[in-house]
């Protein structure tokens, strides 16, 4: 495990996720799993994760990651071929609407809206050996930039330059009725 960073992503961004009415998750590091600090250089995985309040304290070293079903869902595509990536996204989004996307160290992942008091449940298809198509939700998280993903690469923000820290919310695409 990596010595822990004094000002780290999940210290940094925390607080505006849970302006906007989301979940911040910090993420251990060199790992994809929710944790909290707990001295030391060290981290114990969260068991409670999907039903806690939000982790208030610093986390040092942390990445950032974000609860979903809580008035938003992922879409996460599993694939390196383009045209299977284009067919999945044109199923959900409009020709020429945008959404917040992050790219991993494989695929895709974006991000749709979900009206209040609905309840999206995680879901998880295989077209074939290399592609996966996740819908996560209730019971699921993702990780954000700019934390690193355990390869060493770090997550980015998708093509178009939306993030969470610099658009409305309420301007994403909502998950299709």
């Amino acid at each position: 495990m990596r010595a822990p960073a004094e000002f780290s992503a999940y210290d940094q961004w925390a607080p505006l996720l849970r302006t906007l009415g989301l979940c911040p998750l910090p993420i251990i590091p060199g790992e994809k799993a929710p944790g909290e600090y707990i001295g030391c250089g060290k981290y114990r995985r969260l068991t409670d994760w999907t039903t806690r309040p939000p982790i208030m304290s610093a986390q040092p070293g942390a990445g950032i990651g974000v609860r979903l079903g809580e008035g938003l869902v992922a879409i996460d595509i599993d694939t390196d071929d383009e045209a299977i990536r284009a067919k999945i996204v044109s199923t959900f989004l409009a020709p020429c609407q945008e959404t917040i996307s992050r790219i991993g160290a494989r695929g895709e992942l974006f991000f749709l809206r979900v009206h209040p008091g609905r309840k999206v449940t995680s879901k998880k298809y295989q077209f074939n050996r290399a592609t996966v198509l996740e819908v996560l939700a209730v019971g699921r998280q993702c990780v954000l930039p700019p934390t690193m993903h355990p390869s060493g690469e770090p997550y980015r923000w998708g093509a178009n330059g939306w993030t969470f820290y610099n658009t409305d919310l309420e301007t994403l695409p909502g998950w299709p009725e």
